[in-house]
């Protein structure tokens, strides 16, 4: 049931239906979704627009029925008549855009995504009522007053106050109540988005009624390197996108009259050239590593004429007096024209002092002696013209930075903020395996662990780290140590609370085993498995032993490093039961782990297989897919063959010739063929009208899988020719060009 009166465009509108079961049985389903469209014809197809959808819960019995009801919002600008499709247990491969309606949406109907099954009834699930829509009449935004100063020095900042009216005879839709208000520098009263200097951009949000206002008061920063008179343009609800035919606002008719240049032009002046000098620096004689700190400095005008407006100076760590890229910033300070006595702002004379203090955190930092360096006006906003050079003053004193030790063996309790870091220093012999632990009580933190040797670790440059994701409780393990001092970085993104507790414990791991993995393997002839734990020597030994019945070493085996051992068995003849996993030292020290692997029957061959990526490619653009083979099996797998691929679509002769997919893939081999160059070795192959790439995955372990991916390049060169020439598809076709959107079925067959 729809409406009795035709309602307008944009509106939400009441929509109830009855769904029957007109089948011989009830529905082995209870739960499928029902989707309402609004379509130009009775029959459903990808112009239609989805406008709602329904969840039903719940079996429905032969001859049952329900009735559903919704408020369903209509698209905007849309008028004639129509039809309301219902579909119910649609077999739809998508769902409501988020922009909600009036936004293109893509879909395709697959009849392998229909929940309830009907088999040869599925075709009768859509239903169609007539609806006549009017046009609501649409609003009209424009930019009515722009108000700025005469004139602004080059680089400051300048306060923009501009009005937008609904000129139009309805409102702003409800659903697009949020746009974007943008504004521009141009050389005359035309605007042209693609050479015209971007400024600033300003959000709405709210309705505004036809005839209403609002005003915003903005402060913009000039560009450093305009000079001169410029209009200053304020467009409201600009369109944004190439791909989109208009704003975020549907005006109807009048989209193009959204902007407005300010009255007169606003000269932007480069003032000449002051001299910004640092003539003192006070930081204190010592800080730790995390702590707070404050940095004072003093700077003049030492030489050329005043410095006008306002400017940021920046404060940098450094192991020496001479700044460089990798200087640690420790943060900026802005100058806003107030000087040391209370005077009015104003421009700071030659000789005139001001004073600037920072106050921040020290970041983590590897112990040392360190000076700071001042640099004046690091954003070049005041002309300095040549004197720019001598913007690097170094503090006279130094500061000595240390940091908190962490004692082997010792527990330390401490807090952690959010997003705060710590930094340790752990002092261990040569040869040891160093592992770290760090618990908290708080479940919804999440912390990171970082180490490096003699110098402080960046979460970029580190030494050993945290293995999974960022979680409360983490653990750092270094397999060997050199002698000396390795330094801990403790990243923190605790929860809401502040000072949240946290326990770190480093400790010398022994010879122990951690973890084996998988702890299960099939009578078969070959098996892999993983041995983690500390302190393995290069040439230690691994074994399976089950007391008085069997003692089983692996036909092969590999200590990738103290921590970490590759062993393969041969199970074939192996009595089932559990096992104890034993790694023995050239010394003689064994770790063991009792009844930690269990041999049983092995399992028959069985793989997973995966494909994933985008369902949608828009022209142009690359589709990354990822494929993997997993061995579901308690065995190793001498071989997975599989495939995986796209269909051949050949080239659009209407679109410049250009391909519509082109495919490429990581997947590679050894060639079998001599005197074949690898260079003119390819691993797609295309028989069948498809493009595929078949290979193998040899010796898959028991529980592990294998990864590749491929990419699917539709029209390969179109958005270098449209770069070059935007209206080249307006001089290739008389009419519009509509691109179809390549949906990947599911290409693999493991």
């Amino acid at each position: 049931m729809t409406p009795a009166t035709p309602p307008l465009s944009g509106a939400t509108i009441p929509i109830s239906y009855t769904v029957s079961n007109i089948g011989t049985r009830a529905t082995r389903e209870s739960k499928w979704y029902d989707r309402i469209y609004l379509s130009a014809d009775p029959s459903l197809d990808t112009s239609d627009q989805l406008i709602g959808t329904v969840e039903h819960g719940g079996i429905l019995a032969a001859g049952d029925s329900y009735t559903q009801s919704l408020q369903a919002t209509l698209p905007d600008g849309v008028v004639g008549d129509f039809h309301v499709l219902v579909f119910t247990d649609s077999n739809i491969t998508g769902s409501l855009p988020p922009g909600g309606p009036g936004v293109d949406f893509e879909f395709a109907v697959d009849q392998t995504m229909a929940r309830v099954g009907e088999f040869r009834d599925e075709g009768n699930n859509i239903t169609a009522a007539p609806m006549s829509i009017t046009l609501a009449a649409p609003p009209d935004l424009r930019v009515t007053q722009v108000q700025i100063p005469q004139s602004a020095l080059v680089g400051q900042t300048v306060n923009v106050s501009f009005t937008v009216t609904n000129s139009g005879s309805g409102p702003t839709p409800a659903l697009q109540n949020q746009w974007k208000d943008q504004i521009y520098l141009s050389r005359d009263q035309f605007l042209d988005l693609a050479s015209d200097r971007f400024i600033d951009e300003v959000g709405h949000t709210g309705i505004v009624n036809a005839g209403n206002s609002y005003v915003v008061n903005d402060t913009i920063t000039l560009p450093r390197d305009l000079s001169g008179a410029f209009y200053v343009f304020v467009v409201t609800d600009p369109v944004r996108f190439n791909d989109r035919p208009r704003a975020d606002v549907f005006e109807g008719d009048n989209e193009r009259n959204n902007a407005s240049p300010s009255p007169q032009p606003l000269l932007i002046e480069l003032p000449p050239p002051s001299d910004l000098q640092v003539s003192s620096i006070v930081i204190p004689a010592s800080a730790y590593s995390g702590d707070p700190l404050t940095v004072t400095w003093t700077a003049t005008t030492a030489a050329g004429f005043p410095a006008a407006g306002s400017w940021s100076d920046a404060a940098y760590l450094s192991s020496d007096a001479v700044w460089d890229i990798g200087d640690k910033l420790l943060g900026k300070v802005r100058y806003t024209g107030q000087k040391n006595a209370p005077a009015p702002a104003g421009p700071l004379a030659v000789n005139e002092l001001y004073t600037l203090t920072l106050n921040t955190v020290l970041p983590p930092t590897t112990p040392g002696t360190y000076r700071v360096i001042i640099r004046p006006d690091i954003l070049n906003e005041v002309n300095e013209g040549a004197n720019e050079a001598n913007n690097r003053t170094a503090s006279a004193s130094s500061m000595n930075v240390t940091v908190d030790p962490l004692q082997i063996g010792v527990p330390l309790d401490t807090d952690l903020d959010t997003a705060q870091d710590r930094l340790y220093g752990i002092d261990v012999p040569a040869g040891a395996t160093l592992r770290v632990d760090l618990t908290t009580a708080a479940d919804t933190a999440a912390n990171e662990l970082f180490l490096r040797y003699n110098d402080a670790p960046t979460a970029a440059v580190y030494d050993a780290t945290y293995t999974g994701p960022r979680a409360p409780n983490q653990t750092l393990t270094l397999p060997t140590t050199l002698p000396g001092t390795y330094y801990l970085l403790v990243s923190g993104d605790a929860e809401p609370t502040a000072n949240t507790p946290i326990t770190l414990y480093a400790d010398l791991a022994p010879l122990s085993i951690t973890d084996v993995s998988p702890d299960q393997g099939g009578d078969s002839r070959w098996v892999t498995m993983t041995v983690r734990g500390a302190q393995f020597s290069p040439n230690a030994i691994v074994k399976l032993v089950r007391p008085g019945i069997a003692e089983l070493e692996p036909v092969e085996y590999q200590v990738i490093d103290s921590t970490k051992i590759i062993a393969i068995f041969d199970l074939s003849t192996a009595p089932h039961g559990l096992y104890d996993v034993s790694v023995i030292n050239p010394d003689g020290q064994e770790a063991v782990v009792p009844y930690r692997y269990l041999v049983e029957r092995a399992l028959e061959p069985e793989v997973a297989v995966g494909l994933g990526g985008p369902r949608v490619i828009l022209p142009g653009d690359v589709g990354l897919y990822g494929f993997s083979v997993r061995n579901l099996t308690n065995v190793d797998l001498p071989y997975v063959n599989f495939t995986f691929g796209l269909p051949e679509l050949g080239t659009n002769p209407k679109v410049f010739g250009l391909k519509y997919v082109v495919m490429s893939t990581n997947l590679r081999g050894t060639a079998n063929v001599g005197d074949v160059p690898w260079a003119d070795i390819t691993s797609q192959t295309n028989t069948t009208g498809e493009i595929l790439a078949p290979g193998y995955a040899v010796d898959l372990p028991a529980e592990q899988f294998a990864g590749l991916s491929f990419t699917a390049f539709t029209y390969p060169g179109l958005k270098e020719i449209l770069a070059a020439n935007p209206h080249a598809l307006d001089d290739a076709f008389d009419e519009d060009v509509s691109f179809p959107h390549h949906r990947l079925g599911d290409a693999a067959d493991a």
